[in-house]
């Protein structure tokens, strides 16, 4: 067992080495002209040196040979990782074609397969294609995540760190000397890289990240995972956050008919700084993210596995959860598309969206039914299920899974629209899963006597099961109303006037942060005494119409929406404000022919 002293001693130098020669990087940058420039496919605004993988490479090489790290077994994925890094130098300076740089890839996992680093659990031939598309898969991961100030670096540290610690909790020390030198080459490029950056690490430091890294998190599994489960969750948890990003994109692209091998601001990281966050706040959560899921791959080695399928699995759905509500955020210009192109469907590998949506749907609920039962028994043993009882939940649940899916479908569970879901979908969640409930009890109870299960479990089912799926249905809805009260400087601030339900309505469509046309809804007005001061659905009623032309000095508003009757005594008096004032302003009610003229020179006027 390798004590800390060399381990530290690797780190250490790592993050020393890094941080003394990106300086000479970045001043040799600027001389060679070696500078990314803004482009409107890219998210910097300013020119910033490029090339940081020049410092990468040699520090994380430095810390690993002071940490023992570079030996016969370990050589094959420095050589790989070497032959990367010279292909990014070449493509940070040429631009090599993408096919060119997936062969070298190709090449460099194959050279790993062939040196025992690969998926050893699973079963030849099988190993090599899984073994392929995991490093070919993490080093573009890496590559395309890159996308930010901080954020492969910082992400690409976490997960090294996690690796590491990995590697001594299941006794491989070699995965632990690698693991850190590369976090702390990582934590020294981030002094130069965090935002805002003054260098950026190119492909020949994120494709040579990338690759070391997907190697690492192989080697921390494939001899010492006592298990298929924990051989294939532990190196997923550990890059879970390049995972989903690449997941996200891929996607997008696809529904959005783009290429996937261009450069775009439709990154994970740029939908949440479009949503309000800063980009620092989004670097920052994806940290938050990519240590969640490490730390779920160290409790994999210390918890019963049942456990960690159930934690899993809900992590893995909030995600999901997450990448939907961030691939809603509309981020594709519409130009040149007909006025109609926003009311077809969108199409996904053939077929309309709607049909894959009630399909996700059903999906979704068959892996809660499991998850709520098995963890509803877990709660009755206190986390350790005896083998018999075991055995006898593993033959129930079929006929569990069968009762409550069809409960859900005879309660219209699956009709609604999830983006939407309101109480109408909690209530239909509700009454299936009481239903279903029952059901299963009576019939399971008819046919076992309960032997080997407890009655008490079928109560705690049914309540983790009802929650769980109340969840799924208005996760999305959270998040809306979760990111609609960040506060976003880049979007109009608009008064509502007439706090009626069409107002409230209308606040909530003008602040849906997936909408291009997003605002930021100040406040209501109202005559109504009772409405006054208070909050309509998160929204203050700031007082009356006679208070219009304080509001709009005090809260700087840009423009107001009239959720009045046109033609009434309220709504002329709004209009000669706005108009006094020079206010744009627009209705929320539906305009009459005779008013059509009118409106459109009213809502004309200067801001």
């Amino acid at each position: 067992m390798m004590t800390v002293y060399p381990l530290a001693a690797g780190f250490a130098l790592a993050v020393a080495a890094v941080a003394l020669l990106t300086p000479l990087v970045i001043f040799l940058a600027r001389q060679q002209g070696w500078v990314d420039r803004p482009r409107p496919d890219r998210w910097s605004q300013r020119p910033t040196a490029k090339m940081g993988g020049l410092a990468i490479f040699p520090g994380a090489l430095a810390g690993a040979w002071a940490a023992g790290a570079i030996n016969g077994s370990t050589l094959p994925l420095w050589i790989g990782g070497g032959a990367l890094f010279a292909l990014g130098v070449v493509d940070d300076r040429r631009e090599i074609k993408p096919y060119v740089k997936l062969v070298v890839q190709i090449a460099a996992a194959c050279w790993l397969i062939v040196h025992g680093i690969r998926f050893e659990r699973i079963p030849m031939p099988w190993a090599v294609p899984v073994t392929l598309i995991w490093v070919i898969g993490i080093t573009n991961a890496v590559n395309l995540l890159d996308n930010m100030d901080g954020l492969a670096a910082g992400v690409t540290a976490i997960a090294a760190v996690t690796a590491a610690a990995y590697g001594l909790l299941v006794g491989d020390s070699t995965v632990a000397a690698l693991g850190l030198p590369l976090a702390g080459a990582c934590a020294g490029f981030l002094f130069y890289n965090f935002q805002p950056a003054r260098i950026f690490m190119g492909d020949c430091g994120s494709m040579f990240l990338g690759f070391t890294l997907s190697g690492i998190a192989l080697m921390g599994t494939h001899r010492t995972a006592p298990n298929m489960l924990l051989a294939l969750l532990a190196p997923a948890a550990i890059l879970a956050v390049p995972i989903f990003d690449t997941t996200l994109v891929t996607f997008a692209r696809r529904v959005a008919g783009i290429p996937i091998s261009v450069g775009g601001k439709d990154h994970s990281s740029h939908r949440l700084v479009r949503l309000g966050l800063s980009p620092r706040d989004s670097v920052l959560l994806f940290y938050a993210l990519s240590a969640a899921f490490g730390g779920l791959a160290l409790a994999a080695t210390q918890v019963p596995w049942l456990i960690v399928v159930i934690a899993a699995t809900l992590m893995i759905l909030g995600l999901a959860a997450l990448g939907v509500f961030l691939g809603m955020v509309q981020v594709y210009p519409r130009d040149g598309q007909p006025e109609d192109a926003s009311d077809k469907p969108r199409t996904s590998f053939g077929g309309t969206l709607q049909y894959k949506k009630q399909l996700a749907q059903v999906l979704v609920d068959a892996i809660l039914v499991p998850v709520a039962y098995y963890g509803a028994y877990l709660l009755r043993f206190e986390g350790h299920v005896p083998p018999p009882i075991m055995q006898a939940v593993m033959a129930t649940l079929p006929f569990l899974l069968t009762i409550k899916l069809i409960s859900l479908a005879i309660c219209q569970s699956y009709n609604g629209v999830w983006r939407y879901a309101g109480m109408a979908d909690v209530l239909n969640v509700v009454k299936a899963s009481s239903m279903g409930s029952l059901v299963a009890a009576l019939m399971i109870g008819q046919a076992t006597g309960f032997h080997d299960l407890s009655r008490a479990a079928f109560f705690l089912d049914w309540l983790l099961f009802t929650n769980l799926a109340i969840a799924a249905r208005t996760g999305l809805t959270a998040l809306r109303h979760l990111f609609a009260g960040v506060p976003n400087a880049d979007v109009p601030r608009v008064l509502i006037v007439g706090a009626s339900s069409l107002g409230v309505a209308a606040a909530q469509a003008l602040t849906d942060p997936t909408s291009l046309q997003r605002a930021a809804v100040v406040g209501l007005l109202d005559d109504d005494p009772a409405k006054r001061y208070r909050s309509l659905n998160g929204f203050p009623v700031l007082g009356s119409l006679e208070d219009l032309p304080e509001v709009l000095e005090e809260e700087q508003v840009d423009s107001c929406l009239l959720a009045l009757t046109p033609g009434t005594a309220a709504a002329e008096r709004a209009t000669r404000v706005c108009e006094r004032e020079k206010v744009p302003y627009s209705w929320a009610t539906p305009i009459t022919p005779a008013l059509e003229k009118r409106e459109r020179r009213e809502t004309s006027l200067p801001a």
